[in-house]
């Protein structure tokens, strides 16, 4: 298949930007061709699609979106939030071809029931969404519900996967052997800087009562300085704890492998999981604590998350860090939960599997 994919910006770092290009590589290596599109793109995810050459194609939005695809003839468009909708719309429109739409947050930008978002949504052969909870509530919102369907952020297992810690990593960040690790990965802004901010505040005393605490932040965003300089007087004053300040990393799996605990949420957090390590939820609406099947909607559908006072933010961390049932219980559930649900080779056969639909029921109708 010949594939248009277009996003609005991946440039920020986000759960977007690892979204599409774990995607495009995907189909890429299943002989696919790719042409992507987008209004803004940082070299590094441009550097992360691996690509022969010959079956990958970008370009930067400008005003003639046809005459973007150059000599790319596409079977189907793919459009990802906000204005690469109404952009993969028009080519959709135009070139007669399969439109799908996958939603990424709580919104219905662009497949809403306005006139333009009706126009859309009606040619959308399917509007997919990233999680059951998106599900819910744009089924209130879409004069075509039967078109929705949720596939969930795929995670690439020969990206991520279980494996011990590695020494010289340990030894290049300074990293005391004998304390607990956590790692924290996410993006520093759209509220989810809000827990790492909390926690700075928080890590002191849990380092005191852990006798000893190593801790990460990976992730970078409006708000990293403000995270970085956070409680740092107390911080430094601090001699059993040790922080790595470490902004966006491209060694995303090593720095997990490492951790003891992971606090993250959406795509990190199933990065932590397919490395086999266990997590604690937390993101925009708080902490949603250490993710097992009692809790595991948090992860497939955004729920249980709440904001806690420092003190209870304390004690939770302490006491999980403690229960080394309860860590060894949230490795092997998490693992699963990983494997039967986000595995990206699965999430692509479904996609394959719809994106096949739709082409042989656009030449059913055109032999019709």
């Amino acid at each position: 298949m010949k594939i248009a994919i277009y996003a609005d910006r991946l440039d920020s770092g986000g759960g977007l930007e690892t979204h599409v290009i774990t995607q495009v590589n995907e189909l890429l290596q299943r002989g696919h061709r790719v042409f992507l599109s987008a209004n803004a793109m940082d070299p590094y995810f441009l550097e992360a699609i691996k690509t022969n050459g010959s079956n990958f194609n970008f370009a930067l939005f400008s005003d003639d979106p046809l005459k973007d695809l150059a000599q790319f003839e596409p079977d189907l468009v793919h459009a990802h939030p906000f204005s690469a909708i109404f952009r993969g719309y028009t080519v959709a429109f135009d070139l007669g071809i399969p439109l799908f739409v996958t939603i990424h947050g709580l919104y219905d930008f662009g497949v809403d029931r306005s006139p333009l978002g009706n126009l859309v949504a009606g040619k959308a052969s399917k509007i997919i969404v990233i999680d059951d909870t998106i599900e819910i509530m744009l089924r209130r919102c879409v004069e075509f519900p039967e078109k929705i369907v949720t596939i969930y952020n795929g995670i690439n297992r020969n990206n991520f996967y279980p494996a011990p810690g590695d020494q010289e990593l340990k030894e290049e960040l300074g990293v005391n052997p004998i304390w607990r690790t956590i790692v924290v990965v996410s993006r520093l802004e759209d509220d989810k800087e809000k827990p790492v901010l909390q926690l700075m505040d928080c890590v002191p005393l849990l380092a005191e009562r852990l006798g000893g605490l190593n801790l990460l932040i990976v992730g970078d965003g409006a708000y990293r300085d403000e995270v970085w300089e956070r409680n740092r007087g107390l911080i430094e004053s601090c001699r059993d704890l040790r922080i790595c300040r470490l902004g966006r990393r491209t060694d995303i799996a090593k720095l997990l492998h490492i951790a003891d605990l992971v606090i993250a949420c959406g795509r990190a957090a199933l990065e932590a999981m397919a490395c086999k390590r266990p997590v604690f939820a937390a993101g925009s609406k708080g902490f949603a604590g250490i993710v097992t099947h009692e809790n595991e909607s948090s992860i497939t559908g955004r729920e249980g998350y709440s904001c806690l006072s420092d003190q209870e933010l304390l004690e939770t961390l302490y006491h999980t860090l403690e229960d080394k049932v309860l860590l060894d219980k949230a490795i092997q559930e998490g693992y699963g939960l990983f494997k039967n649900n986000f595995d990206i080779q699965k999430m692509i056969d479904k996609l394959e599997g719809l994106y096949q639909e739709a082409l042989e029921g656009r030449c059913g109708s055109e032999d019709g």
